[in-house]
């Protein structure tokens, strides 16, 4: 992932860390001290979320401060290009995010990347449901646009010509 002008966020596969290194391949350094994998990167690169293995989906703020727990499992995070909206997609239970899911569409403070998060994170789908002004879109792979009202999704369909042959 591009982070910051300059920087690039990558994880290795031999060691699962998530690591920051700037583009002549100079400074690398260990962006989060545990196994993790990315879910998100805010658009101005001050946040990254990654799912820790075990802890589930935590907030860290990359120039340092106190992460903050989202949820207890793997869910991915994306925002508007404008940073006024933020989106979280969870998948169907033991799916990929194309086998059905939903994606909420939470409204942002001015100057905010993150909603008012419960203390331990949402304990589930319903808590975020309830926060003012979010919208549901019945897809987990929604990739948001310039707002939080354009945002793009798959829609997968499958038809099936299928015979019923006697075979002697």
């Amino acid at each position: 992932m591009f982070g910051a002008p300059g920087e690039i966020l990558f994880r290795t596969n031999e060691n699962v860390f998530i690591h920051r290194v700037r583009e002549d391949g100079t400074g690398v350094r260990r962006e989060i001290d545990q196994p993790a994998e990315f879910l998100g990167l805010s658009p101005d690169a001050r946040l990254l979320v990654a799912n820790v293995h075990g802890r589930g989906s935590i907030a860290y703020p990359v120039d340092g401060g106190t992460p903050v727990h989202i949820w207890g499992r793997d869910m991915r995070v994306r925002w508007s290009s404008d940073s006024r909206s933020v989106f979280m997609s969870f998948s169907n239970s033991g799916q990929t995010l194309y086998g059905g899911g939903r994606t909420y569409v939470i409204p942002l403070a001015p100057g905010r990347l993150l909603p008012d998060i419960p203390p331990g994170g949402f304990r589930s789908e319903a808590e975020i449901a309830k926060l003012p002004g979010v919208r549901v879109i019945e897809a987990a792979d929604v990739a948001p646009g310039p707002t939080g009202d354009i945002y793009a999704f798959s829609r997968i369909t499958t038809q099936r010509n299928l015979y019923r042959i006697p075979i002697p």
